[in-house]
């Protein structure tokens, strides 16, 4: 039955001429695809090929990553190794009134989403990956300090140490400048490479512990500190950015939740050191006219409140202050309608 249905929908059609590079990349013949588009005379289908790159790169993308052109050794016929993306930009700017191109249409719109969500989630997981191994090597670091006598209550200090090390701040002035409130895990939204930073201190902090005498919490304070400050140093000399500017992600839990639902706007506001923090999250394929909305409902109503958009990979910080009271939230749930949801 399954066998029939792919058969039917022309799904094989797409898998069977389907190329996979050196690189284990797909992609696929644009002159191959013309026929199973119903198409017959090239000019008329690089015609669509055309307004695809214009799509492609209207989207912030590269256009020769994903439409590889090239022509025979005579340069008298030219084709296209197209991605999958170029394929679906490609099938979008085709008259879908033809049955080809709604399979088309339909089987990279899937595709392409399938793809998308399994990429999104292999950086999600080394991002957990990340930040569950900080906790290890925090939890590992703790041990040893309590050995050199930092108590329960003393920890707060201890690591505050560690941060003004790596980050030139302590960890209130860093949630400040990240606009993260004291109730959020810091880790929670770290990068990558951010928590990798996080890990390397604290694994450094920790051998050099081992190797000194037992001793008193000053001490332990001071070697967390000149851990971080080690770290921080070959940093600024691999002249990559310092970690307080790194850019924060979206909340690990959110993320998984953006994933998933791709037509949902995720909202969550806290309070951070007398500052209203607003946070809002758009889905990777957002209308336009939405977002440009916002951005004037907050000319209108200027305040307080330092709002951060999320849009994808991308945060932008909204360069006025605005007013995150009632009036501003109902409308704003206006906007989105059904797809708004908040989150606590």
């Amino acid at each position: 039955m399954k066998s029939n249905l792919t058969k039917r929908d022309g799904s094989s059609s797409f898998e069977r001429i389907k190329q996979i590079g050196e690189d284990g990349s797909e992609y696929w013949s644009a002159r191959e695809l013309m026929t199973l588009f119903g198409y017959s005379e090239w000019r008329n289908f690089h015609g669509k090929i055309e307004k695809a790159q214009i799509a492609c790169k209207n989207s912030g993308y590269e256009t020769e990553i994903h439409f590889g052109k090239f022509t025979k050794k005579d340069n008298s016929v030219i084709n296209y190794n197209l991605s999958r993306y170029a394929c679906y930009l490609t099938a979008q700017n085709c008259e879908s009134s033809k049955p080809q191109i709604a399979i088309a249409q339909t089987y990279f719109a899937i595709k392409t989403r399938e793809r998308e969500i399994d990429e999104q989630l292999a950086k999600l997981e080394k991002r957990e990956e990340r930040r569950d191994l900080l906790k290890k090597y925090n939890r590992n670091l703790a041990i040893v300090a309590k050995k050199h006598g930092v108590e329960k209550y003393d920890f707060g200090l201890f690591y505050d140490f560690g941060y003004r090390g790596l980050y030139d701040l302590s960890l209130k002035e860093l949630r400040v400048k990240k606009g993260i409130s004291h109730k959020q895990n810091l880790a929670d939204r770290m990068n990558t490479a951010e928590l990798g930073y996080n890990i390397a201190k604290a694994t450094l902090a920790e051998e050099k512990l081992k190797k000194i005498p037992l001793s008193d919490k000053n001490t332990a304070n001071q070697v967390h500190l000149e851990a971080g400050q080690a770290m921080r140093r070959a940093i600024v000399e691999s002249g990559v950015a310092l970690p307080e500017d790194l850019p924060i992600e979206p909340d690990i839990d959110i993320s998984k939740k953006m994933i998933t639902n791709l037509g949902k706007v995720y909202l969550k506001s806290h309070v951070f050191d007398g500052e209203t923090i607003f946070e809002i999250y758009l889905p990777i394929r957002f209308d336009e006219g939405h977002k440009n909305q916002l951005l004037e409902l907050f000319r209108n109503n200027p305040g307080g409140a330092r709002v951060f958009l999320y849009l994808g990979k991308s945060v932008k910080e909204v360069d006025c202050g605005v007013a995150c009271n009632a009036f501003v939230k109902k409308e704003i749930e206006k906007i989105f309608s059904d797809k708004t949801k908040k989150i606590k």
